[in-house]
């Protein structure tokens, strides 16, 4: 209810009600001025060598926090590329996320095209409000 109210309500909402659900739905799971949330990793070389025993154990047992993150990766890649939430339920495809991850158990499209998808908006709109407040003088045009 509380994202309907923040997100998509197309009824009179007051704005203090409006914002005050947009930011309790942006902090649920994460910070809302995450900024590294939008960059794209780049990997470094690291120096040491693993052996693949050790890499075999990190996959078994993943941490919430790499949960998160694979999760939060998953989102945007389904977002960015347009890529149908109900593609997530199939069989096959979560199948191929555990091969690739045996630890990580995806959500269902329910879950990642409801409450995770209206979490990463709230944070958005939250940060884009945030970032308006701060200019002066912003005048918008229409080009042709």
């Amino acid at each position: 209810m509380e994202a309907h109210l923040a997100l998509h309500c197309k009824g009179p909402v007051p704005d203090n009600i409006r914002r005050r659900w947009l930011i309790e739905v942006a902090k649920r799971g994460e910070k809302v001025n995450n900024d590294k949330d939008d960059e794209i990793p780049i990997r470094k070389k690291t120096k040491t060598n693993r052996s693949i025993m050790s890499h075999y154990q990190s996959i078994n047992n993943l941490s919430s926090q790499q949960s998160v993150e694979i999760t939060k990766a998953l989102l945007k890649a389904f977002v960015y590329c347009g890529i149908p939430f109900a593609i997530i339920n199939n069989p096959y495809f979560r199948n191929f996320l555990k091969l690739l991850q045996p630890g990580y158990m995806p959500p269902y499209k329910d879950a990642l095209s409801g409450s995770l998808l209206n979490r990463k908006i709230a944070r958005v709109i939250v940060k884009m409000e945030a970032e308006l407040q701060k200019t002066h003088n912003l005048t918008l045009c229409k080009l042709y």
